[in-house]
């Protein structure tokens, strides 16, 4: 059960050194907190390399990496192992790994009003869509760790998405929703808003203006339930989830240690 832990495969890898004699085909790097936006930050520069960042393979059981502009991510748990050929002095058997292979164009493509349907110029297309998987990790649930207001209003807001007729669950799933019933949800719901929002007019970045014409603000508005303090639950949701988005920012522009 821990063959894939983080010390496992940090063992694995050192071994792998060994192996090769330490003659720089293999480098271990070192995350200082979440490496998923560390790796895409090394994929980002590999690409502008002679190699391009060609045959990159990342695994990991981190959906994380569907919300950043990576080649895709392989699960552990989906890796199978067989062997190849029959095993003797001369020719050795060879061993075969399959697994599945998540891709961030084709998740896109196949919930297409994940994109905004408007969209800053100069941050262009896949910028907005990365605000809208921002939104759905967060929503959906991640393992970062918020400041208990922020958490509180995440965990309120995907409660009140997943009673929701937006969300389109059936009503038996809205009482005790599994998590990829919840992750549906998500996506639906943000989905709703991102590909009806409006049109800034002017270019303006007035916090007025963009709270009342965003896709995200009026996603925070149908998401806080009525009742006392709404305005400070909205706002505190809004915060959330500019919060997370600034994470996954983060930590994709680390510098190299």
């Amino acid at each position: 059960p821990h063959l894939f832990a983080e010390r496992a495969l940090e063992e694995a890898a050192l071994d792998l050194m060994q192996s090769l004699n330490n003659d720089g085909q293999c480098c271990v790097h070192h995350a200082h907190g979440e490496a998923e936006g560390y790796i895409a930050h090394l994929i980002q520069n590999s690409r502008q390399t002679e190699e391009g960042g060609a045959d990159i393979i990342i695994l990991s059981n981190d959906s994380d990496f569907l919300v950043y502009d990576v080649p895709g991510f392989v699960p552990l748990h989906s890796l199978r192992f067989e062997s190849e050929g029959a095993c003797n002095d001369e020719t050795p058997a060879r061993c075969l790994i399959t697994g599945w292979k998540y891709c961030r164009p084709r998740f896109l493509a196949a919930f297409s009003n994940l994109t905004p349907k408007y969209f800053d110029a100069d941050e262009g297309e896949d910028i907005g869509s990365f605000a809208t998987m921002a939104a759905v990790s967060a929503l959906a649930g991640n393992d970062y760790s918020l400041p208990r207001r922020f958490a509180s209003a995440l965990c309120s807001a995907r409660s009140a998405i997943v009673q929701s007729d937006i969300g389109g669950l059936r009503r038996k799933e809205r009482n005790a929703p599994s998590a990829k019933a919840t992750a549906t949800a998500v996506i639906r719901f943000v989905g709703h808003f991102a590909s009806r929002g409006r049109k800034e007019e002017g270019g303006s970045r007035d916090k007025a203006i963009i709270r009342n014409s965003s896709w995200l603000w009026q996603l925070v508005i149908a998401a806080t339930n009525e009742g006392k303090g709404k305005n400070e639950r909205e706002g505190n949701l809004y915060e959330a989830l500019l919060l997370v988005r600034q994470i996954y920012e983060e930590d994709a522009t680390v510098d190299e240690c």
